[in-house]
């Protein structure tokens, strides 16, 4: 029996020797063994803005049946268009080959959505319930994150608390009158950030 070991052409020999009756001879043929033809497929991906990209995995299918003993390999690997911010990126086949398969691939997408936004005071007010007095000083608010999205600030009751912008991303709380009122601070999402609102 021949064993195909790759692709290529060959010459297999064959020899017969003497048997008494008959001359030795030798007769010849080429052998051509054709590349497999493959389809290979990209798994779609997605990470968060910021993680590690996650493997690239792909699944095959031959063409045809396979015997038992063949095992299907190949080396390199998939990559991924480069790019860190939100969006979509295509999966494309990179280095990924075997000689031995006529690889036909299917790409898929990378998609890196936008992280949670995570409002910070900024060490100036502590964002949870505040009690104040009357006549006290200005709260001065200078949230941070890492959205580059601006801010903007309102309060329920101005009679009671007012806000003042003080800057494009800074504001101050001036105290009005007695009683309640919610002070919420928005930011819009941005090109790798989600938006986010926090009041207390």
């Amino acid at each position: 029996s021949i064993t195909t070991v790759g692709v290529g052409t060959t010459t297999v020999w064959l020899s017969l020797e003497d048997d008494g009756t008959y001359e030795p001879g030798t007769a010849s043929m080429t052998l051509t063994v054709a590349a497999l033809p493959m389809t290979v497929t990209a798994d779609p991906q997605t990470k968060v803005y910021g993680a590690t990209d996650p493997e690239l995995t792909y699944s095959y299918v031959p063409s045809g049946p396979l015997t038992n003993t063949h095992t299907v390999t190949f080396t390199g690997t998939l990559t991924r268009t480069s790019n860190e911010n939100a969006g979509t990126y295509s999966i494309t086949q990179g280095s990924l080959t075997n000689a031995n398969y006529s690889i036909t691939y299917v790409g898929a997408d990378f998609t890196i959505t936008k992280a949670p936004t995570d409002i910070a005071d900024g060490n100036s007010a502590t964002y949870t319930d505040t009690i104040i007095t009357f006549g006290d000083s200005d709260i001065l608010l200078t949230p941070t994150s890492s959205n580059t999205a601006d801010y903007t600030f309102t309060s329920s009751d101005s009679s009671v608390a007012s806000i003042t912008t003080t800057s494009t991303n800074t504001a101050s709380i001036r105290n009005m009158g007695v009683g309640s009122a919610e002070i919420t601070i928005s930011q819009g999402a941005d090109t790798n950030y989600q938006a986010k609102t926090v009041s207390y």
